[in-house]
């Protein structure tokens, strides 16, 4: 076992009698690690659009309704990337709350697969139309190669029956 010292018995010592195995705490000495702030470049990654087609933008195709998923195929690379924020482009809403899920899912044959997601983030749209950012740092979003980044539509209300919805460290 990693961290306690070894121990060799022989088998004719284990024979006929309770056997009670003693660990002894073996230190292990790790090299030394330095952590350094980042200096690089930040990746900009998806697509920017100045607006919507039909009222549909991105991978979803033409349903609508509750559980549909809209969103976009996104091209990573190689090396990890951190989702720091999400920027939405809402064209019209004529509700006073939408409530969305969002999700990360990975490509197999050029299509939305596994969710990667382990847990679920909600984001509330209280907005009628324009640019929505939101800010995704605090769930340490890391992925790389293709994924698909999608919305889900939950739920829509007017805003004081949304109150009560918890979006992780929000309310």
């Amino acid at each position: 076992m990693i961290g306690f010292k070894p121990k060799t018995y022989q088998i004719n010592e284990l024979t006929n009698k309770e056997n009670i195995f003693k660990l002894v705490n073996e230190p292990i000495q790790l090299g030394e690690v330095t952590v350094k702030p980042f200096t690089g470049k930040l990746k900009k990654v998806g697509t920017t659009s100045t607006g919507f087609h039909g009222g549909i933008c991105g991978w979803g195709g033409t349903q609508k309704g509750k559980g549909n998923e809209i969103g976009i195929k996104i091209e990573l690379g190689t090396s990890p990337v951190l989702i720091k924020r999400l920027h939405i482009c809402l064209s019209r809403q004529s509700f006073e709350c939408s409530l969305f899920r969002l999700h990360v899912r990975s490509i197999v044959d050029n299509l939305p697969s596994e969710e990667l997601l382990t847990e679920n983030i909600m984001i509330p749209i209280t907005k009628s139309s324009g640019w929505i950012e939101m800010d995704l740092s605090k769930y340490n979003l890391i992925f790389k190669d293709d994924i698909v980044l999608s919305l889900e539509w939950v739920n829509v209300n007017t805003t004081s029956k949304m109150k009560n919805i918890t979006v992780k460290g929000q309310q």
